[in-house]
């Protein structure tokens, strides 16, 4: 992302750029047309309705996926690559494979994110943070046990298509949650090449997110 963009600076989106067979809130709402929306509307789209749309034009604002994936190892994230963005994936769906991590690389992004950067770092960490913490998408995952509870989580999920064989690539979750007692943890499970519907497989997320919970809630 160029050097000294700010959250209110409005960012250019051509027609082009709005595919029309893909989740996409963000078309929805405006249609295909060319746009210029503020750069937090955007982040909003991706990082709370996950919008594919806007994840692409957050890519191409940063200079690519291999750009992201450069900044992930270049951070000491070895265990993240980024190689495809949402579109190239929609067209060549096993090109959802080249994008991976480990869960354990992911809570470790997630846990320096939120116990240090995006508190008092930059008012675009900041930002993103919180628009996590609103993140609309994935309730019957990592959130679905906390429901009951005072626990805060912020996260971000990750959905897959289905590959040749039927199966769901991939059905994730990460996040950070904040316990009650201000104490709080990170966590991500990831479930690929599942072989169960989405119900199914959310449902192991929120049993591993439960079981979680409640040995860290004292």
């Amino acid at each position: 992302m160029k050097k000294g963009i700010t959250l209110s600076d409005t960012i250019g989106i051509q027609a082009k750029e709005i595919k029309e067979d893909t989740w996409s809130p963000m078309r929805n709402k405006y249609g295909v047309s060319d746009l210029r929306l503020p750069l937090s509307e955007i982040l909003e789209y991706s990082l709370q309705q996950s919008d594919n749309n806007a994840c692409d034009v957050l890519f191409r604002l940063i200079g690519g996926p291999q750009v992201s994936d450069s900044l992930m190892k270049a951070s000491g994230y070895g265990d993240i690559t980024i190689g495809s963005t949402e579109d190239e994936m929609h067209r060549a769906p096993y090109l959802c494979y080249q994008n991976r991590a480990t869960p354990i690389a992911m809570a470790r992004l997630f846990d320096k994110s939120y116990r240090l950067e995006m508190r008092h770092d930059s008012p675009v960490h900041e930002a993103v943070g919180a628009m996590m913490m609103l993140c609309g998408t994935g309730d019957n995952r990592l959130p679905a046990p906390l429901a009951a509870t005072d626990a805060v989580i912020a996260h971000k999920t990750g959905t897959g298509g289905r590959n040749t064989q039927g199966r769901i690539v991939g059905i994730n979750d990460a996040g950070y949650v904040f316990l009650p007692n201000g104490r709080g943890y990170a966590i991500a499970v990831f479930i690929a090449d599942s072989a169960y519907d989405m119900a199914r497989t959310e449902k192991i997320i929120a049993d591993i997110s439960k079981i979680v919970y409640q040995s860290l809630e004292n």
